[in-house]
């Protein structure tokens, strides 16, 4: 962690994608590991709050997000499992504190270098995706979101002091943010207030 005691996040893309595996269930979690090795081999693994498994590979080709969701719903009437491929500019954490467990994120193997990843085809992917469909229980539709494009980050910076005092002023509660997706809308004029 860093002295201020964040984690670290990295950004996603450029081939580096994480598949995220949030499943709860050890038995659910056992399939998803299975269907992704036969489907892009053994791969590095991120755990923060097992049997929640994040996967590193590489991919051949841009791919946008897309995930399934999956299992009983929860009390916000949503699918309480899903699997997610994180890909151009999503952001995943590779070491730091974990917000539930209070405990590290850990890489119970050694991670690889960029070069010796496992690479996957976009058809893999959905591959991996249509077989978790038909294995998993009440398993949704592939979702797919975003656009791959190329964004100047230069033309994104903001000015530190402005940004550190809008942070301190997002009230980032599960009361006014019940669902991931309700906090992607935020400072969108569409999404929530």
């Amino acid at each position: 962690m860093g002295r201020n005691g964040a984690g670290i996040g990295v950004k996603l893309g450029e081939g580096l994608h994480l598949i995220d595996a949030d499943a709860l269930d050890k038995a659910h979690a056992a399939l998803i590991q299975q269907a992704l090795v036969k489907h892009i081999g053994v791969t590095p693994c991120r755990i923060g709050n097992f049997p929640k498994v994040g996967y590193l590979c590489r991919v051949s080709e841009p791919i946008k997000y897309c995930r399934i969701e999956f299992g009983p719903l929860t009390e916000k009437n949503q699918p309480r499992g899903r699997v997610e491929i994180l890909s151009d500019g999503r952001f995943a954490v590779f070491h730091g504190i974990h917000p539930k467990t209070q405990l590290p994120y850990v890489w119970p193997f050694a991670l690889k270098p960029f070069a010796e990843l496992p690479i996957a085809t976009p058809a893999q992917i959905v591959a991996l995706l249509e077989e978790l469909r038909s294995i998993l229980p009440a398993a949704k539709p592939i979702v797919t979101e975003g656009a791959v494009t190329q964004v100047s980050q230069a033309s994104l910076r903001g000015d530190p002091d402005a940004v550190r005092r809008a942070v301190e002023a997002t009230h980032n509660t599960s009361k006014a943010f019940p669902t991931r997706e309700s906090w992607g809308g935020r400072g969108s004029p569409l999404g929530p207030p």
